[in-house]
């Protein structure tokens, strides 16, 4: 698993990945917590460097073993939905501030 991210971080972002321990400490943890979700691994990945924030930013793998469940999809009990759902207020807002 940290082989594919690895991989395809450094394809993505045209760098080298400095691996961290903190990255393998999460990335067990979440294996242990939810291991129904290493079968969805390369779907999560996708759906993470995908996204505005975390992928878009060069984030590290710990946030996608710390946020699992936001990268899971539709099984994941409706999160990514709620998570659209909150990046939409929060954009409403900030544009209603701009004005």
């Amino acid at each position: 698993m940290r082989d594919s991210f690895v991989a395809d971080w450094e394809y993505l972002h045209g760098d080298k990945y400095l691996f961290e321990p903190k990255d393998g400490v999460a990335l067990a943890a979440m294996i242990k917590k939810h291991p129904h979700l290493v079968e969805r691994w390369a779907e999560m990945c996708e759906r993470y460097f995908v996204d505005q924030f975390w992928g878009g930013k060069r984030h590290p793998l710990i946030g996608l073993a710390t946020n699992p469940l936001q990268f899971a999809g539709p099984a994941a009990n409706g999160v990514p939905a709620k998570t659209q759902q909150s990046r939409a207020a929060a954009r409403d807002w900030a544009h209603r501030e701009a004005k």
